[in-house]
């Protein structure tokens, strides 16, 4: 299971990806499938987590129930 560091690498680096291709508002569900693809042993929880933890750095501009929306400032 990936521990908290390397999950936030992986959210981040997913958010990357997508910002490349234009996008900022990521759907949680298929950042979810990025992650379980990666560590299939991954919690939910702790996935919830880091987002809440990314959020309270100021790095996402939207938190709700189905999506996040980074702050392009977090990808330079």
């Amino acid at each position: 299971m990936l521990g908290p560091y390397e999950l936030l690498d992986k959210v981040m680096e997913y958010g990357k990806i997508q910002s490349d291709k234009g996008r900022l508002n990521i759907k949680k569900t298929n950042l979810w499938n990025y992650i379980i693809k990666i560590d299939p042993s991954a919690k939910r929880e702790n996935l919830s987590e880091v987002i809440n933890e990314l959020d309270a750095r100021g790095w996402l501009l939207e938190n709700n129930e189905t999506e996040i929306t980074f702050d392009p400032a977090s990808f330079q």
